[in-house]
């Protein structure tokens, strides 16, 4: 099994894509709490050329990380997004929790399924270009 910790996601220079950098990691030893923190591995810094990232970030979303991606946070800390997901910035899309608060999987999953769906669509329609 490989750990993979990301560090920047950024646009392909030639404007055909996005660009991930990650490091390989390997699990720490245990801390008070028995969490294994993520130790880098030296010399594993990789760049990744991609035309899709999906980013999943848990319940809330930092301030920073929503005005970096030009996406609208409610003050509650969800994103705010069309009944398909879509944010503000073309091409971008959120569902679960991160657009209705911690609320049943059953939710998330509808969600997910509704983004999904308008992803394929924007997909196809630049395929078509």
């Amino acid at each position: 099994m490989c750990h993979a910790s990301s560090s920047q996601i950024s646009p392909d220079p030639a404007g055909r894509g996005l660009t991930v950098s990650y490091q390989v990691t390997r699990p720490g030893e245990p801390d008070d709490s028995g969490q294994r923190r993520a130790i880098p591995v030296p010399g594993s810094r990789t760049d990744l050329q991609a035309d899709t990232v999906v980013v999943a970030i848990g319940y809330r979303v930092a301030p920073a990380l929503a005005l970096a991606a030009d996406v609208e946070a409610a003050p509650s800390g969800t994103l705010l997004v069309d009944p398909d997901g879509g944010t503000r910035r073309p091409a971008v899309f959120a569902a679960g929790d991160r657009t209705n608060g911690p609320d049943l999987v059953v939710t998330a999953i509808a969600s997910a399924h509704r983004a999904a769906d308008a992803i394929n669509r924007h997909l196809a329609s630049v395929a078509h270009r």
